[in-house]
């Protein structure tokens, strides 16, 4: 599974080409999205853990819900 992702200087995902299919992320002010985009980075290059739903901030340091 090949994807192809446009992001900013800081990590952030943009947008992402899978088998001629575009994926557009938008986030909120706190740097959230809707969509589950499994293996890709979040806002500012964050990681999203997929058992917990929440993002790791400060290199792991502090965990983020939207929820």
């Amino acid at each position: 599974m090949l994807k192809l992702t446009g992001n900013l200087l800081s990590g952030t995902p943009l947008c992402a080409l899978h088998e001629g299919n575009t994926t557009r992320f938008n986030y909120s002010p706190w740097g959230s999205t809707d969509q589950k985009n499994s293996g890709l980075l979040g806002f500012n290059g964050q990681r999203h853990d997929p058992l917990t739903g929440v993002n790791h901030l400060g290199n792991g340091y502090r965990a983020y819900s939207r929820f």
